[in-house]
């Protein structure tokens, strides 16, 4: 076997990315949409009366944003679900210098302050410089996988929630409006010229707290067909994803055994 065969092309796709690049996509947003619906659940339940004019804003200015009443940006979040990574320096570095720049066209409510989190499936270092903070998900852990936020979101939604509805409905109908949102967005991007830049369009719309609290405040007993059809697809596209990865271990796994 020469090195052309063992080697993959310049330029070529790799495996996981012919594979898995629209699983990977879409267990992306999920995995963003998730962290964004904890944040925003986080902060109601910290007082609900102070923030009830916030907003949360997906693919914008980062992976989302919170925005004051003002639109004035409180925090910025990037999200990354990744095992195959460790180093994420140069998004670490892409963050700093965009705080530089929303900093200078007055964009942030503490620009001498920013907040900056990273939201991640795996425990990652970030260097001091980068003024970026590992989102603390639990007491002593800074990161937390796709399957594994919902249960932190149930959480939240159990103290936060009318008290007759059910919390796993609840929070079904919290990610619905957040999956809704990018669905939307995508929409927009697609129609629009080949021009337009996704972020663009991102910063014309956002979801208010108060429709997070209007979900809260109603009495909710059940999943609806449309929350139910989401939480079917997201389970299939994290399991799919899982998978994929399961496999590509197992092939990396039998490729180690037979050159050994």
């Amino acid at each position: 076997m020469d090195n052309s065969t063992k080697k993959e092309e310049k330029g070529s796709i790799t495996q996981r990315e012919e594979t898995n690049s629209a699983i990977g996509s879409w267990s992306g947003y999920i995995y963003q949409g998730l962290c964004g619906v904890l944040v925003a659940l986080r902060m109601l339940k910290e007082n609900k009366e102070a923030y009830k004019g916030y907003s949360l804003q997906l693919d914008a200015y980062e992976d989302f944003s919170i925005l004051d009443e003002r639109d004035q940006i409180v925090s910025m979040h990037q999200c990354k679900s990744d095992k195959n990574r460790k180093n994420y320096d140069d998004e670490f570095m892409k963050m700093k210098d965009k705080v530089k720049s929303l900093a200078t066209q007055g964009k942030l409510r503490e620009p001498d302050n920013p907040q900056c989190y990273f939201h991640c499936n795996q425990e990652v270092t970030i260097g001091e410089d980068y003024n970026v903070s590992a989102y603390q998900f639990e007491a002593a852990k800074t990161f937390c996988e796709p399957g594994n936020i919902q249960a932190l979101i149930d959480v939240e939604v159990a103290e936060l929630k009318n008290a007759e509805s059910d919390t796993q409905a609840v929070r079904a109908a919290l990610e619905t409006i957040v999956n809704e949102d990018v669905l939307g967005t995508q929409q927009k991007f697609f129609d629009a010229p080949k021009t337009a830049r996704l972020y663009v369009i991102s910063r014309d719309r956002k979801i208010p707290f108060s429709r997070f609290s209007e979900v809260l405040n109603a009495t909710i007993m059940r999943l609806n067909r449309g929350d139910f059809l989401i939480q079917m697809k997201q389970a299939y596209i994290l399991g799919m994803e899982t998978r994929v990865e399961e496999a590509e271990n197992e092939e990396k796994k039998k490729q180690v055994e037979l050159f050994t």
